[in-house]
């Protein structure tokens, strides 16, 4: 009867170890999933930043702000992607748009989701012309 006793303890350790691996593998698992879902989404929205900072104040918008447009559309939250969508018809419809609102909010999501603290100013645009 303690041989029983004893296979059912040993038994039962096992299975908790085992279910107490399954479980740990499944969190880590969506854990490093919403981690790289996170980065690839911060780095494109970074990327849509950059490209929009460096189309302020060029006569001609070129193929960096169609692919930042494009890449909000893909990646941005719903206000986001409302704004690139008013810019880009805007942009049609008038030859020029304002990006200030656009890039605030892309800086003031990328600070929320790095977990940095909220800046309340504007920007100040610098420009450099050579020659």
């Amino acid at each position: 009867m303690d041989f029983w006793v004893e296979i059912c303890k040993i038994l039962i350790t096992v299975v908790l170890a085992v279910f107490g691996w399954l479980i740990a593998h499944k969190l880590t698992s969506v854990r490093d999933l919403k981690n790289k879902k996170r980065e690839i989404r911060i780095n494109f929205l970074l990327d849509a930043y950059r490209k929009l900072e460096r189309s302020i104040h060029k006569e001609k918008i070129g193929r960096d702000f169609v692919e930042a447009i494009s890449d909000i559309q893909f990646l941005g939250t719903p206000p986001q992607v409302n704004m690139a969508k008013r810019i880009a018809a805007d942009f049609a419809q008038n030859g020029q748009v304002d990006l200030d609102e656009l890039l605030i909010d892309l800086r003031d999501s990328m600070r929320r989701e790095l977990e940095l603290e909220k800046i309340d100013e504007r920007f100040i645009w610098v420009r450099i012309k050579n020659g």
